[in-house]
C-alpha cells in the first residue's frame, strides 16, 4: 500500500482518520499492528452512511486504538468501550468577538438560518414557523445561506422551498441565499439564529453563532442540546410543538434584554468550554 510506505519512509507513528467512512486506518493497523490509529467519528448511525454504518463502526471498534466522537449523542451510537473519548469540536477563542452588547436595533429583525438545502436540515419548517410568526404581527426577515452541492435532489429541495416563499407570500421578508464564505459577518449582521433539523451529531453553525454572542433556537436533535443550555444560553424546543417554537420566537423578538442576555451567556459558555485550546489538549493527551 502506497499509505503504508508513506508512513514507513516518515517514521509517522500514529494516523488520526475523520470519521468511519475512511477504511484506511483499519488496512492500515492490519498490515502494520505498531502503528497507533485513530478514528474521529462525527456522523451518526441514522445519517446518509446509515446502510455500512454498523459494519464500519465494528471494524473500527475492533482495529482502532483510539476512538473520539465529537458528542454524547455520537458516543451513544458506539458499544461501551473502553477505546472511546469524548472530545468536543472548538473555536478559536481568539478570532472570537471582544464586545459582546448587542448591535442598536435593528428594524426588521433578522433571522439566520445557516444549512445547506437538503431535506432534514429544517429549512421547510423553518419557513413554516416564520410564517406564522410573521402572521403574529412580528416585522422580520429570514436569510437562508447554504449549497445544494450540485445534487439533484438538494436542487429540487431549495426549488420548493422558493415555492413555498411565493405561496406563503414572503417574497419581500425571505431570502435563499446560496453559499457564503463570510459567515462570520453574517453571523453578526443577524438577530436571531435558528436551526431546525430532524438530526445533528454536533453543529457547528450552533457553535459558531454562540460564539459570537448570538442567541440560538434549535430543536432537541443530538449536538444542540449537549452546546445549549434551555433559557440560559440559548433555546432548545421540540420540533413536534410549533406552537412551543411560535412561543420562543414572539419572546425573543419582543424581548431585547432577553436575547442580549442568551447571546452573551452562549458566547461565555463557548470560551469557556468549546475552545479550541480545550479540544487540542484532549487530543494531544490522546497522542501520547
Amino acid at each position: 500500500m502506497k499509505v503504508i510506505k508513506i508512513l514507513r519512509s516518515n517514521n509517522i507513528q500514529i494516523i488520526h482518520i475523520n470519521d468511519l467512512y475512511n477504511m484506511i486506518g483499519v488496512m492500515v493497523k492490519i498490515i502494520d499492528p505498531k502503528i497507533k490509529v485513530i478514528y474521529h467519528i462525527r456522523l451518526l448511525p441514522n445519517s446518509y452512511v446509515k446502510k455500512l454504518y454498523k459494519v464500519w463502526l465494528n471494524l473500527i471498534t475492533k482495529y482502532a486504538d483510539v476512538i473520539i466522537s465529537v458528542s454524547k449523542v455520537v458516543s451513544a451510537g458506539i458499544k461501551k468501550n473502553d477505546k472511546v473519548k469524548l472530545v468536543y469540536d472548538g473555536l478559536n477563542v481568539e478570532e472570537l468577538p471582544i464586545n459582546q452588547r448587542e448591535a442598536p436595533i435593528k428594524k426588521p429583525l433578522k433571522f439566520l438560518y445557516l444549512s445547506n438545502y437538503i431535506s432534514g436540515k429544517g429549512q421547510d419548517f423553518a419557513l413554516l414557523v416564520f410564517k406564522k410568526l410573521i402572521d403574529t404581527g412580528i416585522n422580520a426577515k429570514l436569510d437562508f445561506y447554504g449549497s445544494t452541492m450540485n445534487k439533484t435532489a438538494n436542487e429540487e429541495y431549495k426549488s420548493m422551498l422558493l415555492n413555498k416563499v411565493q405561496q406563503f407570500g414572503l417574497v419581500d421578508k425571505v431570502n435563499l441565499n446560496d453559499f457564503s464564505s463570510s459567515i462570520n459577518a453574517i453571523i453578526d449582521d443577524s438577530d436571531i439564529v435558528m436551526l431546525f433539523s430532524e438530526s445533528e451529531s454536533f453543529s457547528f453553525v450552533v457553535l459558531e453563532a454562540m460564539g459570537r454572542g448570538k442567541p440560538v433556537i434549535a430543536t432537541r436533535c443530538g449536538g444542540p442540546e449537549e452546546l445549549i443550555e434551555h433559557e440560559i444560553s440559548g433555546v432548545l424546543v421540540d420540533k413536534d410543538k410549533p406552537e412551543q417554537i411560535i412561543y420562543f420566537l414572539n419572546k425573543l423578538c419582543e424581548n431585547k434584554e432577553m436575547r442580549e442576555k442568551l447571546g452573551n451567556s452562549a458566547y461565555l459558555r463557548i470560551k469557556e468550554k468549546f475552545n479550541l485550546n480545550v479540544t487540542s489538549e484532549k487530543i494531544l493527551e490522546i497522542y501520547k
